[in-house]
């Protein structure tokens, strides 16, 4: 994953599968990696998704945060 620096490394960690970036040669940087380490790239973001991101842990985080 490729995305947008938006503070987020201070929360998720970036890695292989998983790069900020805040100008154009720092989004080609991160593609540029993520090609030399595909497979690896790939297990890291998933993990990151299934860590992170999943359904679940949001949505309980959400409702905490509501007070519900």
């Amino acid at each position: 994953m490729v995305v947008q620096d938006t503070g987020f490394p201070a929360f998720v960690p970036p890695g292989p599968g998983l790069h900020a970036f805040a100008t154009l040669d720092d989004a080609v940087g991160a593609l540029a990696a993520i090609r030399r380490d595909y497979a690896g790239a790939c297990r890291h973001a998933r993990e990151m998704a299934e860590t992170h991101f999943r359904a679940e842990r949001v949505c309980e985080r959400l409702l905490t945060d509501a007070g519900c």
